[in-house]
C-alpha cells in the first residue's frame, strides 16, 4: 500500500527519503480501510509511538 508522509513522521516539510529508502520494508498499522474503493489508511508514526511507550515501560 501507499504510507503518506504525513503518516511517517509529525515535522512538517519533511522529505520521505530522511526517513525511508525506496523499496525498504516497514511495518505499519492500518488506520481506516474503505471497501468500496478497496483503500488501505496506513501509519507508521502511530507504530513507532506505541513501541516507544512499551520500550519505556520495560
Amino acid at each position: 500500500g501507499l504510507l503518506h508522509i504525513s503518516q511517517i513522521t509529525k515535522q512538517r516539510n519533511a522529505k520521505v527519503e530522511d526517513y525511508l529508502n525506496r523499496g525498504q520494508e516497514v511495518e505499519v498499522k492500518i488506520i481506516s480501510l474503505n471497501k468500496d474503493e478497496k483503500k488501505l489508511g496506513l501509519a507508521l508514526t502511530e507504530l513507532m509511538e506505541a513501541k516507544e511507550t512499551a520500550e519505556d515501560a520495560e
